[in-house]
């Protein structure tokens, strides 16, 4: 069994070579006992929904959060007034943390202790060369892709970075570092990969599977970018499933997605 697949399985290779179970292979992750729905619900369907009312809540908080204590006008001309993209921000901010929140409450409350083992958030189970030639081999991969974007489809590519270029401006840069290179690597991947695709990998479907079915979600997280960056986006997201799965460690997808980011706010930070 290749050593990728071993975190979701429960069981982890010991310094001797032997392995030695972390969990029961079904423990609070398989179908309960005595109940009536089928083995894909609580395998496939379950987590999908658990992740999906998260960020519903996640968004509802956001907007009540949002239009309570930063109205657009107050009742004097000029009183608590706020730009809309510096809403933006703050609401995409707010959104963000209650994922983050939300998730690990969750997940807590399911499975107490379990949450560095749920979430993968431990170091890669590789090596420190393999753990780098993985992340080689995908920072590869997306710059090829984003070479191609950027030469062949420059028009579409620039339509989806003028939308951030127009929230940006020529405001403060803090609140965007914030959530493009911090908030949205950490939300995302804590809920999409370090917990969905962990639990995912864990039913029929398996590792490839769970990459497909979580990477099509969170490319739906990103609906409204050009045919281009939808692609652009699903590549990435079958890139940091892959690292997760090679190296077993959320760290990794991780950094990426941030490193990801951050590159990108350079370049509409950089367009005039």
């Amino acid at each position: 069994m290749p050593e990728p697949f071993l975190r979701y399985n429960g069981i982890q290779s010991s310094e001797s070579g032997q392995s030695q179970e972390l969990m029961p292979k079904n423990d609070s992750f398989g179908k309960p006992a005595n109940s009536p729905l089928p083995d894909w619900w609580h395998q496939i369907a379950a987590p999908c929904l658990v992740v999906f009312g998260v960020v519903m809540l996640a968004l509802l908080f956001a907007t009540i959060f949002r239009m309570s204590f930063f109205p657009v006008e107050g009742p004097d001309p000029g009183t608590w007034a706020y730009s809309p993209a510096f809403l933006t921000w703050i609401t995409l901010g707010t959104f963000q943390l209650a994922c983050v929140l939300l998730m690990m409450t969750y997940v807590q409350s399911q499975f107490p202790g379990k949450l560095s083992y749920t979430f993968a958030w431990k170091r890669p189970y590789t090596s420190a060369n393999q753990t780098l030639s993985t992340v080689l081999v995908i920072i590869t991969v997306l710059l090829v892709v984003s070479w191609i974007a950027f030469n062949f489809f420059w028009s579409d590519v620039e339509r989806d970075l003028r939308l951030f270029k127009r929230l940006i401006g020529s405001s403060d840069l803090k609140l965007p570092i914030l959530v493009l290179c911090i908030g949205a690597p950490l939300a995302e991947e804590l809920l999409i990969r370090g917990y969905l695709f962990g639990r995912l990998s864990n039913s029929q479907i398996g590792p490839v599977g769970a990459a497909l079915v979580t990477t099509i979600g969170w490319t739906l997280l990103h609906w409204g970018y050009s045919i281009v960056g939808i692609i652009e986006v699903f590549v990435a997201g079958l890139l940091f499933s892959w690292a997760l799965w090679r190296t077993g460690s959320l760290w990794v997808p991780l950094c990426l997605h941030a490193i990801y980011n951050a590159t990108v706010l350079t370049v509409i930070t950089s367009m005039p």
